[in-house]
Formats: structure tokens, sequence, C-alpha cells
């Protein structure tokens, strides 16, 4: 993915963009699997801790993904969708 490298299972989004289009980037590079909420936090550092627990909660009541902080969290299709679109004004942004 040229917008998300992992490095030794940290995934490290190269996109100087909101938390939510992060969360979603994020999420797309392992979609359709779940990614706990503990690796969402650490490829999210520097990001407050509150905040991403918010944004989560905001995605998944607009059902951009699905899950909880016990089992982790994955895109739904809606989602999916949208990181396309993130990745499409990325990529011409460029």
């Amino acid at each position: 993915d040229e917008f998300v490298e992992n490095i030794d299972g940290v995934l490290l989004v190269h996109a100087n963009v909101s938390i939510e289009d992060e969360i979603t980037l994020l999420l797309r590079s392992r979609y359709p699997d779940y990614v706990p909420l503990a690796a969402i936090k650490t490829s999210l550092v520097g990001r407050h801790s509150g905040t991403l627990g918010n944004r989560l909660r905001e995605l998944v009541s607009k059902k951009i993904l699905f899950g909880d902080p016990k089992h982790g969290y994955r895109l739904t299709q809606l989602g999916a969708k949208n990181a396309g679109e993130i990745r499409l004004r990325l990529a011409m942004a460029a």
C-alpha cells in the first residue's frame, strides 16, 4: 500500500489526513480482517487516546467500521468504499 507502511506490525499512515481518514486507511490495509484496538492505538501514536475512542465510536455509528474495543474493528463495505475515495483524493493531490 502506498499510503500505509507496516514496520514490525505497526501500521503507519504516510499522509496528512484527519484521524478518521487515518483510521480508515489503517483498517483498509488489513481489510477484511479485524484489527485489535491495541494495534490501532500503537499505529496512531501521538494521537490522544480519548480522541481515538470517540472517533472509533463515531465511525461505528456511521457504519464505516464494525466492531468494539474487545474484539477489534474492521471496515464495512461502506468503509472500504470511503477508503478508496480517500486514496483517490490523496493520489490526485500528490
